[in-house]
């Protein structure tokens, strides 16, 4: 006899296989991983680009004046910010009849980057006849950090140059480090965000409007005195005993004094101005006698290198801060290495400059 069920049995449905259903499982997480993928490159694409565009002073500028040059130039004009901004090739050219390029950088490169750029000059054109080199008093106490330096720019042609002239100081793991995080600057800057937008505000400031000319000369109008006066005293009251040059900086210089010597350049370095806030205080002149007595002595000892060790201030009207001239300043400075080199004033011995430190 067959009794009714209490229960009716649960519907009977195909199962599926276990194939199928772990197909359905796979699709969403690699739709998710590829779409992930998509999104960091491109993102990243888009940082690197808007850091070629807004890195510090363009360093990729330099390099591609040179590319656009269909013809060699007569002067090349090396150094930090302080002769970016205050050397004005076209007043050579007017003054002297000379072509003239400034291939000058930012103080972060140290000595690098003019070892750098006119190794870069000279493979395409051959060394220039005169050599124009300028660096802030502070360069040479400074140490150069590659990671920062070589990471934070975006300039493709350090890839073939550093390796060569950093072994000392970057070990292979560190170049290889340092090709990662260039490749993934999104990862690797973890202020984006805070740094797009600086940029974008900074546009609006005077100091960092786009003024490169096609010779490289990055000219700056004058900007607020009294923000000007502020900076300066902050220099000023910075000042602390000597300012001794750093071993790898010494390293560095006397590959490129080794480079003038060989190629023969005439080669003309100085300290550059500063505002006279600085430069009347008898520390400044105490802060300099390590590298103006190390130029000065290699200078007895080259034939093709003459170093100038004369203090040139300027007033509030042609500073931007304690250091650098704005445009006005840089018309002054550029007539009087003019006047220096190819004219007849004769500047200030070492033991000039001594002599007014002791006394």
């Amino acid at each position: 006899m067959n009794l009714p069920l209490l229960h009716e049995p649960p519907p009977q449905y195909p199962a599926l296989s276990r194939e199928f259903y772990g197909n359905k499982q796979q699709v969403k997480p690699f739709k998710i991983f590829t779409f992930s993928i998509c999104l960091i490159v491109i993102f990243n694409l888009f940082y690197y680009l808007y850091i070629d565009q807004f890195d510090s002073y363009r360093e990729n500028r330099k390099f591609t004046l040179v590319d656009q040059l269909d013809k060699p130039v007569d002067v090349i004009i090396l150094g930090d910010s302080v002769a970016n901004f205050g050397i004005d090739p076209d007043r050579i050219e007017a003054e002297t009849g000379l072509t003239a390029l400034n291939l000058a950088l930012n103080g972060s490169w140290t000595y690098y980057h003019d070892v750098w750029i006119l190794e870069y000059y000279i493979d395409k054109f051959g060394p220039p006849d005169y050599l124009l080199w300028g660096h802030t008093y502070h360069i040479v106490g400074r140490n150069f950090n590659p990671q920062v330096r070589l990471t934070s720019s975006a300039s493709p042609y350090g890839f073939t140059w550093f390796s060569d002239y950093l072994h000392p100081v970057v070990s292979d793991a560190d170049v290889l480090e340092i090709i990662i995080k260039r490749l993934l600057p999104l990862v690797y800057r973890s202020t984006t965000t805070q740094e797009i937008v600086s940029d974008l505000l900074a546009l609006q400031n005077p100091i960092h409007n786009d003024r490169h000319t096609e010779n490289g000369f990055f000219g700056i109008e004058p900007i607020d005195i009294h923000a000007v006066e502020k900076t300066a005293q902050n220099d000023a009251n910075q000042l602390s005993g000597r300012i001794f040059m750093q071993e790898d900086n010494k390293r560095i210089i006397n590959i490129l004094l080794d480079m003038i010597e060989e190629y023969q350049i005439s080669t003309y370095a100085y300290i550059t101005p500063v505002h006279q806030i600085i430069g009347n205080q008898d520390k400044y002149a105490f802060a300099l006698i390590p590298q103006s007595n190390w130029f000065w002595k290699r200078g007895e000892r080259m034939e093709y290198f003459d170093f100038n060790p004369e203090i040139i201030t300027y007033d509030t009207e042609h500073m931007i801060d304690g250091d650098h001239v704005n445009v006005i300043g840089a018309q002054l400075y550029t007539q009087y290495l003019i006047d220096w080199i190819w004219g007849d004033y004769v500047p200030a011995t070492y033991d000039d400059v001594m002599s007014q430190v002791i006394n």
